[in-house]
This record gives structure tokens, C-alpha cells and sequence, in this order.
């Protein structure tokens, strides 16, 4: 069974912390913060969306030239796949908008976690195999239920797992554990990755974060996924925070999520 950290034992470990007396910034700094961030934003869409492009446009050529050959195989593989990674960018691009704009709604059932899990896992498993990593499940016989959308529970551990194989090194070693931890199901998941610097850990679950981690170990994306993931956790009232040592020492995201209990809610009095 995987051994869980103990989330006061890490140092550092949240996403967030509180500002400091004196390193608050002025408007005219925060305007500029935020014109910044806007241009990082826009060069991430602009170079992510044009890879896949050019791609698809050689393939056209090579059809055009070659409609039935083993060139034409090939070059239908290829605008296959960019067809799906421009997809992928897209849903992300409107999640995001709609979790940031307050309009994304969840279908609140009990929900097996075992078997959100298991979807997740066979959704990634593309990406594990071609990397050469190892994924180690250790999940309870005993179900786990909790309150949740299946599909965006399916869309948090996706992420995270996802996240877990673009910032590990091929043949990495990545584990996926949940378990019952009193009122509260928990999920980790581990990597022995690139590691997360303290600098980058307050800001990593901020859109576009990947710009503060290794952008070449990245493979592509727009750096949302993990903002997805807080916004998403936090509909669900479950929290969810992020563990390194530091850089090049790997990284554990932990979730938390209230338990369902026969399908009442087993959360914080009031919450229905």
C-alpha cells in the first residue's frame, strides 16, 4: 500500500501563501503583472495551436500528392492526432473560461471513486505507454463513495495524471493511492520527476503555470490543466495541494474530497 505524506511534514507544500509586509504590488505593478501574463497567454495559444496546424497542412499535401500509398497511412495518423491535441487545447481553453466565469455546472451523485479512478487511468494510458512509465495503483478493496460530476471527477485525476507523465523523465516511476481518511476520501499522486522549485509552488495552480516549470518537459499544452483541477475541486468542496522538495526530487498532489454515506452527504453541517 503506498505510504501517503503527511501534508504538515513537507516544507514547502502549498499553493498558495499569504503576501507579505512590503512585497504587496501597486496598481501600476499589478496592471503590469497582468498585461504580462496576457502576453504569455496569448504567445502559449499562438505556439501551441501552430505546431498542430503545420502539421496538418503537410499532411494535406501529402494526401494531395499520394492518396493511396503508405505516405497517405502516414500523413492520415498525423492529422489524426494533431486533429485530437487541437481538440484537447480547445475543451481546455472553454473550461477554463467557464470556471472562471462562474458558469460551469456539476451533476452532484454518489460516485464510486474507485471506478473514477479506473477511467482515468485507462484515458491516460496512452500517454504512459509511450513515455515507458510505470504506473503503480493501490487503491481499497472496500468502495469509496463520494459526492461528485463522474465526468469532471474523471477530468481532475486525468489531469493530474497526465500532468504527473509530462513532468517525468521516460521510464519515470508515477503511483496513483486513495484511501479513506475520516470524513474525507484522499488521492495521491506521485512522481519521481522533475520537482517542483519553491518559487513556482504558490503560483502552480494559476492558468499558464507551466511557465514556471520546465517548459521542455512539458510536451505541449497550455499550462491549464492544473487550474482546472483547483477550480474543479473546490465545486466539488474537496481541496487539493501540491508536495515537492524541490527541483529535480519529484512532486505528490494530494485531493481531498468529502465521503458520500449512502448517499447523504458526509461533508461540513449545511452542505447539501
Amino acid at each position: 500500500m503506498h505510504a501517503f505524506p503527511d501534508p504538515r511534514s513537507a516544507q514547502p507544500e502549498l499553493y498558495w501563501r499569504p503576501a507579505q509586509p512590503g512585497n504587496i504590488d501597486t496598481p501600476a505593478e499589478e496592471s503590469s503583472h497582468a498585461e504580462r501574463r496576457t502576453n504569455e497567454m496569448l504567445a502559449t495559444v499562438a505556439h501551441e495551436l501552430r505546431n498542430p496546424l503545420e502539421s496538418l497542412g503537410s499532411a494535406i499535401e501529402i494526401l494531395a500528392a499520394d492518396r493511396e500509398g503508405q505516405a497517405a497511412v502516414i500523413a492520415l495518423a498525423v492529422a489524426r492526432r494533431q486533429l485530437e491535441q487541437m481538440s484537447r487545447l480547445i475543451t481546455q481553453l472553454v473550461d477554463a473560461d467557464r470556471l472562471a466565469r462562474g458558469e460551469m455546472e456539476l451533476e452532484l451523485v454518489p460516485v464510486r471513486l474507485q471506478q473514477v479512478l479506473a477511467d482515468a487511468v485507462e484515458t491516460t494510458a496512452p500517454v504512459f505507454a509511450r513515455l515507458g512509465h510505470t504506473l503503480t495503483v493501490a487503491l481499497p478493496q472496500k468502495s469509496i463513495w463520494v459526492r461528485g460530476d463522474a465526468a469532471r471527477c474523471r477530468q481532475i485525476f486525468g489531469n493530474l495524471l497526465t500532468n504527473a507523465a509530462k513532468y517525468t523523465r521516460a521510464g519515470g516511476q508515477i503511483s496513483l493511492a486513495a484511501q479513506e481518511d475520516g470524513g474525507l476520501a484522499r488521492v495521491c499522486v506521485t512522481d519521481n520527476g522533475v520537482g517542483i522549485a519553491a518559487k513556482a509552488l504558490p503560483g502552480l495552480f494559476e492558468v499558464f503555470a507551466q511557465e514556471q516549470r520546465n517548459r521542455a518537459l512539458s510536451q505541449g499544452g497550455l499550462g491549464i490543466g492544473l487550474a482546472v483541477v483547483h477550480r474543479l475541486v473546490q465545486l466539488h468542496g474537496g481541496s487539493v495541494i501540491a508536495q515537492s522538495e524541490g527541483e529535480h526530487k519529484g512532486s505528490t498532489f494530494i485531493v481531498r474530497l468529502p465521503l458520500c454515506d449512502g448517499g447523504r452527504w458526509a461533508g461540513p453541517p449545511g452542505t447539501q
